[in-house]
């Protein structure tokens, strides 16, 4: 590796910077049309980010990978988790949650987990805002810290006036000892009823047609949820013994590059949680921050895995490929030559690849372990 190229950093930074300037671009214009929208800006930020970064990658001489012992890897053998009949019974628990109805209770005393209809407002800092009619679950965690406590015991039609100051330590530090004044009026209690247990159902939630269908699905969707956590438990142990045994410099500009990578990841998944931009902007720091952190072992994990698979002769095809772009279409429900052409301009599918690689890598290792 050349030394003393701090020329040769500054523009690898600069480009980083770039690469992630674009995805905030991207995130504002998409925010002001209403729908997801990639600027001319995005693509121009995105040659000038790569230029840089590659400009810096040419200056650098590629790590002679030497490959630590990766056949019999000792590893603790890791057994799945047994599946009882009560995780099926939790799983149906949870879909039958999801399909709940709230029906009207006889008045009564509101209690501490009751749902409830309210009509509200807070007051803070002179600013007040009304919500209307709104059904809440009285639970102390859902709420700053003494509102359930004001309203337990009020009545059907009842309207209670109180003010709640904040603890020193309260989360938001912007909160922390300020006072909310609430208007509060109870409109209606309600009970949460679930829908029964049976064929119906079932075939009007999930793709089964009965419920012993239903139970058998979940019963093999667990088992292998537990297979594959158990197999990941495995593969940390490998990955663990490879970065510890391989003695190679990675180089910086890879670095960078699999940190605008996983910027981009973040980003992209604020998007897809509704993250409000603001919060992204925020936090770019930290995120900026916690991205380079990873990049070091991701990128020197990502070598040996090549060099392996130059040496064992491992391939991926470029219809395995297609075939694992056209599963997450089929599961987002878009179009796969669209959602193709997307992950080619986005560079995403080369990442794919890379992990379909990694996968066959993966297999390999593990069955020429030696597990205890």
């Amino acid at each position: 590796m050349l030394k003393n190229l701090d020329w040769a950093d500054t523009v690898g930074f600069v480009g980083q910077g770039f690469f992630f300037l674009r995805f905030f671009i991207q995130w504002i214009v998409s925010e002001k049309l209403k729908r997801s929208h990639v600027p001319d800006s995005f693509w121009t930020l995105s040659v000038i980010g790569s230029i840089l970064i590659l400009f810096k990658a040419a200056v650098e001489v590629w790590p002679d990978v030497k490959l630590p012992q990766y056949k019999g890897i000792k590893i603790k053998k890791t057994e799945p988790k047994p599946v009882t009949n009560n995780d099926v019974t939790e799983v149906i628990r949870r879909l039958r949650e999801r399909s709940a109805t709230f029906v009207p209770e006889p008045p009564r005393a509101l209690k501490e987990h009751d749902y409830a209809q309210l009509t509200y407002t807070e007051e803070l800092d002179g600013k007040k805002t009304e919500i209307e009619n709104k059904l809440i679950h009285v639970a102390k965690e859902a709420f700053i810290p003494g509102f359930v406590k004001e309203i337990i015991g009020m009545k059907v039609g009842e309207k209670k006036d109180f003010s709640i100051t904040l603890p020193s330590n309260f989360a938001q530090k912007e909160l922390q000892e300020k006072t909310i004044s609430y208007s509060v009026t109870l409109n209606e209690l309600k009970r949460k009823a679930l829908p029964e247990l049976d064929d119906e159902f079932v075939t009007s939630t999930t793709q089964a047609k009965t419920v012993d269908e239903l139970k058998s699905n979940i019963l093999k969707t667990i088992e292998a949820e537990e297979r594959m956590a158990a197999r990941q438990k495995e593969e940390a142990q490998i990955i663990e013994h490879l970065l510890k045994n391989a003695d190679f410099e990675v180089p910086q500009s890879l670095v960078e590059q699999q940190a605008q990578y996983n910027i981009q990841s973040t980003v992209r998944s604020g998007v897809m949680r509704g993250v409000p931009l603001q919060t992204i902007q925020e936090q770019k720091d930290e995120i900026f921050k916690n991205a380079t952190a990873s990049s070091v072992n991701q990128i020197k994990l990502g070598l040996i895995i090549h060099a392996i698979v130059d040496k064992e002769k491992i391939e991926v095809s470029d219809e395995e490929v297609q075939r694992h772009i056209e599963n997450i279409a089929r599961i987002e429900k878009t179009d796969p030559a669209s959602l193709k052409k997307r992950y080619d301009e986005e560079g995403i599918t080369d990442h794919i690849r890379d992990e379909l690689e990694r996968r066959k890598v993966m297999e390999f290792l593990l069955s020429n372990t030696d597990r205890k």
